[in-house]
This record gives C-alpha cells, structure tokens and sequence, in this order.
C-alpha cells in the first residue's frame, strides 16, 4: 500500500513538470510520451523480462512485454474514449476543434504507420517463437527510427499556424502554392488553388 501511495506522488510530480518541459523546450508530447512516458513507469517490467531472457524463459520474457500492449488496447484506450464521450471538456480560447479536446481515435499519419509497424513485428516475433541478437537488434533499431520519427513529425504542427499544408510548395518568388489534382489518380492534372486557367 505505501509503494503505492509513493508511486502516485512521484507520477503526480511527473505530471506536473511535463507542462513545465513542453513550455521550455522544443519537443512534442508525443515524443515526450513514446520515450519518458513509455519507458520510466516499466522499468520493473523490462528488468525482470531481460531477467527472464537471460534464464532462458524467452516465452516469458515475450509475454511480458506484449501483456502490457494488450492491457493498453483492450482497457485503457476504450476507457479514455468512454470517459471523453461522458465527461467532455469545455474548450476555451481560440482553439475550438474537438480533436484537441476529445479521444476520438482519429490519428495522424505517422502514428498510424507506426502501429501497422510494431502490429507486424510483434507478429514476427511470435511466428517463430524464439529470439536471438539479430531480432533484438531489429526491435531496438525500429524504436529508434520511430522516436526519431515522433520527434521531427511535431515540428510540421507548425504550418497549421501559417495557413499552410504539408503539402504546399514555396515558389520561386517565396510564396506558399497550395495544388488541388482532379480524380485519386496519380497521373491527374494539378491546379493551383486560386489561379485561374
């Protein structure tokens, strides 16, 4: 009970400060929460898995790790969408879009490929059943580019704010052109928004 109640102090301290680390310096929440988030509170888990692995209870050691991504999937994100469907919150400000203040599940593009990918390697890693330091390598290099990928994804927030889309292309005299295609083809004729032909 006591490892408990310290538990939710130092969580609650961590909460705190991460408002504190946002203001101040140049990095994503989602970046903050794929690396601080991701790793501090299961430290334990991750010791007694590489414990586990190195016995030699590798089944073990995979349940671990993939128990918890269960958990997250089947418990804690349909509760965070029952609660922000019951409980909404007001928005104040300027900022009215009900993305930024509801869990509605719609997620940008880089979060999307990154759980099609870690859904794939999790598929790989069990079809076999076993591991050796050629998969572990994989895993520990398909974290890193996903990190790398969360921490230059929050840097085209940016353009929301300048009434420009990831998509837009600056001209040869430094003005923003923004071209719409007809049809989903690839090969379809581009226009530009506001010229008219």
């Amino acid at each position: 009970m006591g490892a408990t109640v310290l538990y939710a102090i130092v969580a609650e301290i961590l909460v705190d400060t991460v408002d504190v680390v946002l203001d101040n310096y140049a990095i994503g929440p989602k970046f903050l929460g794929i690396t601080l988030f991701a790793l501090v509170p299961n430290t334990t888990e991750f010791l007694n898995a590489i414990s586990f692995a190195m016995n030699g209870n590798i089944a073990l050691s995979m349940e671990i790790g993939s128990a918890y991504a269960l958990q997250v999937c089947l418990l804690q994100i349909p509760a965070l969408v029952l609660f922000s469907a019951l409980y909404p919150i007001e928005p104040t400000g300027e900022n009215l879009d009900p993305i930024h203040w509801t869990f509605s599940l719609l997620f940008p593009q880089w979060d999307m490929v990154t759980v099609i990918l870690c859904v794939f390697l999790l598929s790989y890693m069990y079809g076999e059943g076993k591991s050796n330091y050629f998969k572990g390598s994989i895993l520990l290099l398909t974290y890193l580019v996903v990190v790398v990928g969360f921490y230059y994804s929050s840097f085209t927030d940016g353009f929301a704010d300048m009434n420009t889309s990831r998509f837009d292309t600056l001209g040869s005299d430094g003005v923003w052109k923004t071209y719409k295609t007809i049809g989903r083809g690839a090969n379809a004729p581009a226009y530009e928004i506001g010229v008219d032909i």
